[in-house]
């Protein structure tokens, strides 16, 4: 982590440890590889200084749930 954040200093979270940011990627693989049975409708809210999260991320999470199966 500590290259990493050597690397990318605007990823330091503050609090956030390296099991919390491992678990939360890992959850990203379950959820895409389920994207199609997601049928609660959902809103997503972004940042718009966002300095973490990639808006682009979240654009991609849009586009793939209204992917056609």
């Amino acid at each position: 982590m500590h290259n990493i954040f050597d690397e990318f200093p605007n990823a330091r979270l503050g609090g956030a440890t390296y099991q919390w940011v491992n678990k939360s990627c890992k959850q990203f693989n379950i959820i895409f590889d389920n994207i199609s049975n997601i049928e609660t409708p959902l809103i997503l809210f972004s940042g718009e200084d966002e300095q973490i999260v990639a808006p682009s991320s979240h654009n991609d999470f849009i586009d793939e749930l209204k992917s056609p199966i």
